[in-house]
């Protein structure tokens, strides 16, 4: 199975270039995200698996629709889009608002604190933890470790954590692949979203005109 692109070419029938050019940069980064799960290889031996990379692009994602639905602070934008995640909720796995926190200080902050030299990031973690760890698959199961089956999923299995403390109780692991899948989901159901107001506005600006 290919990649499943978003419909942002619905916008184009409809003349609304700004969402059009919006959504398509949207899908050229999960394209690309697409591409680091299918192409690089395990960390190790001749380079790295891409793990951070992948984070970084999908972390943008998230605040590139944050910016577009909300406003505040970057900080409060971030963890409003968070919200608006579909959640896989079960007892012993990280919810919504500590992952918001986890991401916004461990990951997104990298951006903009010397690649993480900066240790006033370290209070989003309890004590003794040490830095997160970046996985694609995590408790995914071997059978279903594949991007092509990820895309195209109906919904995300609530055992498979998005982010969960490992065994030790000492880092946070992280699910890329679920990482991946909800953001996704969530730019689709945006895009949904603005597609079904542009139908609505063209109906009323048509019945408006017709009364005139």
């Amino acid at each position: 199975m290919a990649y499943e692109p978003l419909n942002y070419k619905v916008f184009s029938k409809n003349s609304d270039p700004e969402n059009e050019e919006f959504f398509r940069k949207l899908d050229s980064l999960f394209h690309d995200v697409y591409g680091m799960f299918s192409s690089l290889p395990p960390a190790g031996g001749d380079g790295g698996g891409g793990n951070f990379s992948i984070a970084l692009v999908l972390i943008c994602i998230l605040d590139a629709i944050g910016k577009k639905k909300h406003e505040g602070s970057q900080r409060v934008i971030f963890n409003r889009v968070v919200q608006e995640m579909t959640w896989p909720c079960i007892d012993g796995h990280i919810g919504r608002c500590e992952f918001a926190d986890i991401v916004y200080v461990e990951i997104r902050n990298i951006l903009v604190h010397a690649a993480g030299v900066d240790d006033s990031r370290s209070w989003a973690r309890p004590q003794n933890y040490k830095e997160p760890n970046l996985d694609k698959w995590n408790t995914i199961k071997p059978e279903f470790r594949h991007i092509e089956y990820i895309d195209t999923m109906q919904c995300w299995p609530k055992e498979w954590a998005i982010v969960e403390n490992d065994k030790d109780g000492r880092k946070y692991i992280f699910n890329l692949a679920g990482l991946y899948y909800l953001t996704k989901e969530l730019a689709k159901n945006y895009l949904i979203e603005k597609s079904e107001k542009m139908k609505i506005e063209g109906t009323a600006t048509q019945s408006a005109s017709t009364k005139s």
